[in-house]
C-alpha cells in the first residue's frame, strides 16, 4: 500500500471512530442532543447512529439465537462504545479495502498489453506533429 492510500485509511478509520463513539453517547444520553424514537427510525438517524445500532443489533442477535435469554449486562456499558467506534471504522476503511483488492483482481486477470515495438515520436516539422516512427526510430 502507497503512502497516501495508507494516510486514507488512517483518516477513514479515525473518522470511523469518531463516528461509532459520537452514536454511543448520543444514544447513551451523554451529550445534550436528544434523540427520539421518530428521529432514531428516519434515514438521517439510521446513518447518523448507524456503528451503534448495528452492535445493539448484534448483541439481540445473540441474546435471541444464539443464548435464548438476554445479557445480563452491568452498569458499565463503556465497551458498547468502543466496539462501536470499532464498528464505524470498519465501516468507514471497508470500502477502501474492497477496492483495492478489485483493482488488484482486475490487474491480475488483465496483464498490460505486450510491448509491439511502436512509439509515438514527435516530427521535425512542426506540421507534421505527432506521428507513429518503427523500431528504428524511423517516421512513417
Amino acid at each position: 500500500m502507497d503512502r497516501r492510500a495508507s494516510t486514507l485509511a488512517t483518516v477513514l478509520a479515525a473518522a470511523g471512530a469518531v463516528w461509532g463513539a459520537v452514536s454511543y453517547l448520543v444514544l447513551w444520553g451523554y451529550t445534550s442532543i436528544v434523540v427520539t424514537r421518530s428521529f432514531v427510525d428516519t434515514p438521517v438517524g439510521l446513518f447518523a447512529l448507524f456503528p451503534t445500532r448495528a452492535v445493539l443489533f448484534g448483541i439481540h442477535v445473540v441474546e435471541d439465537h444464539v443464548l435464548g435469554h438476554p445479557f445480563h449486562l452491568p452498569e458499565g456499558s463503556g465497551w458498547i462504545g468502543v466496539v462501536s467506534a470499532v464498528v464505524g471504522s470498519a465501516l468507514l476503511v471497508a470500502p477502501l479495502g474492497l477496492a483495492a483488492g478489485v483493482a488488484a483482481l482486475v490487474r491480475r486477470r488483465h496483464p498490460p498489453a505486450p510491448d509491439l515495438g511502436i512509439r509515438v515520436a514527435e516530427v521535425d516539422a512542426p506540421e507534421h506533429g505527432i506521428g507513429l516512427v518503427d523500431g528504428m526510430g524511423e517516421p512513417h
